[in-house]
C-alpha cells in the first residue's frame, strides 16, 4: 500500500467523537395537541358583535339574492325581489337565529346562511305554491321555488362565505380535540320537533297550509337539503391537516 492511498473508515455515530460527526442538531419543539383535557373552550367562544354581525351579512346577501333573480325583468322586478326578498329576511331572521342557537348550541353555523337563504328564497314563491300543487306546473316549479332556493343559498352562503369556512374548520378543530362525534340527542329531536310544530302553525296562520302547498314543500325539501350537502363540500378544503 502507498503512502498517498486513503483509509476509509466507517465510524459507528453512536461511539463517534463530536469532531467526527459534528454539532448535534437541535431538536423541533413540536406544537401541543389540544385534546379533552387540555382544550381551552374560550378559544371557541363566540362574542355577541360576531354574531351578529354574522347574521347581518346573512341578512344583505340573500336580500341581493332576491334582487338577482329580478334583474331579468329589469329595474322593477330587481326592485320588487329586493322588496320580497329583504321584507321575507327582516321577518324570518330571529326566529331561525334562535333555532340554530337551541340545535346548535351556538348562534353561528357553517350552513345557517345558505339554509336560511333557501327557506327565504322558498316562502318568497308562496304566491304560486297552489297552482304548482294543484295543476303540477313542473317548469312553474323549477323557475320558482328551485331557482329562488339556488340563489337565496348562493347568497347566504357567499356573504359570509370566508368567516363560514373558518368557523367551519374551528369547529372541526373543536370535534377533534374534545372527541366529540355525531350523536342522536333526545333533547335535540324534542327542540327540533317544536321548532317544526311552530313552523307548522305559522304556515297555517298564512294559509300556506293546504293539501296543495304540503305537497310543495315535500318536493321542495329534498332540494333544499342536496344544495346544503354541495354548500358542505365546499369548506372542505378549510378543514386543517393538523391542530394549529
Amino acid at each position: 500500500m502507498d503512502e498517498d492511498d486513503v483509509i476509509l473508515e466507517v465510524v459507528d455515530p453512536a461511539f463517534a467523537p463530536a469532531s467526527v460527526i459534528g454539532p448535534a442538531e437541535p431538536l423541533v419543539a413540536l406544537e401541543p395537541v389540544e385534546t379533552a383535557s387540555t382544550v381551552d373552550p374560550a378559544r371557541y367562544a363566540e362574542s355577541g358583535s360576531d354574531a351578529l354581525l354574522f347574521w347581518v351579512k346573512i341578512l344583505l346577501g340573500v336580500t341581493a339574492a332576491g334582487t338577482v333573480y329580478g334583474f331579468p325583468f329589469f329595474v322593477i322586478g330587481a326592485f320588487v325581489g329586493f322588496v320580497l326578498a329583504g321584507a321575507a329576511s327582516c321577518l324570518l331572521v330571529l326566529p331561525f337565529a334562535l333555532s340554530v342557537r337551541t340545535l346548535a348550541g351556538s348562534w353561528q353555523h357553517p350552513l345557517a346562511g345558505p339554509a336560511f337563504g333557501g327557506i327565504v328564497g322558498f316562502v318568497c314563491t308562496s304566491a304560486v305554491w297552489k297552482e304548482i300543487g294543484e295543476q303540477g306546473e313542473v317548469i312553474l316549479f323549477v323557475l320558482g321555488p328551485m331557482m329562488t332556493t339556488l340563489l337565496g343559498q348562493a347568497g347566504g352562503f357567499l356573504a359570509n362565505r370566508s368567516y363560514a369556512m373558518q368557523l367551519g374548520a374551528r369547529r372541526w378543530r373543536r370535534a377533534r380535540a374534545t372527541g366529540g362525534r355525531a350523536r342522536f340527542s333526545i333533547l335535540a329531536a324534542m327542540i327540533a320537533t317544536a321548532w317544526v310544530a311552530v313552523a307548522m302553525n305559522l304556515l297555517k296562520a298564512y294559509g300556506l297550509f293546504e293539501p296543495a302547498h304540503g305537497a310543495v314543500i315535500a318536493a321542495w325539501l329534498p332540494w333544499q337539503c342536496l344544495l346544503l350537502w354541495l354548500w358542505s363540500q365546499a369548506g372542505r378544503k378549510s378543514r386543517p391537516t393538523r391542530f394549529t
